[in-house]
């Protein structure tokens, strides 16, 4: 599955608080974990892999590839329905996910 970072999300972070993301398209905001917060900065130089986005998670971590992959498995779920990243469509990048 191929993800970007979707139109008009916009990510704060609140310090030691944690950070906390807007999601344009579905008008939510909410809080998010280091993982999720790391996702979207990896998404920010624009659209990878889950694959590539786990992988540099990894490197930058330190964390093995297969851990960060199953961390990752309901972050993925939840980041789309908030808004704040979106599938790449080979058609249409703009299509629904």
């Amino acid at each position: 599955m191929r993800i970007r970072l979707a139109e008009g999300a916009r990510v704060e972070s609140l310090g030691d608080e944690g950070w906390v993301a807007y999601g344009a398209l579905s008008g939510e905001t909410l809080q998010l974990n280091i993982e999720a917060a790391a996702l979207i900065e990896v998404l920010a130089d624009g659209p990878m892999d889950e694959a590539d986005v786990c992988d540099a998670l990894a490197r930058d971590t330190g964390a093995d590839p297969d851990v960060v992959r199953a961390a990752m498995g309901d972050v993925w779920h939840e980041l789309i329905r908030a808004g704040l990243v979106r599938r790449v469509h080979e058609a249409a990048d703009t299509a629904p996910a």
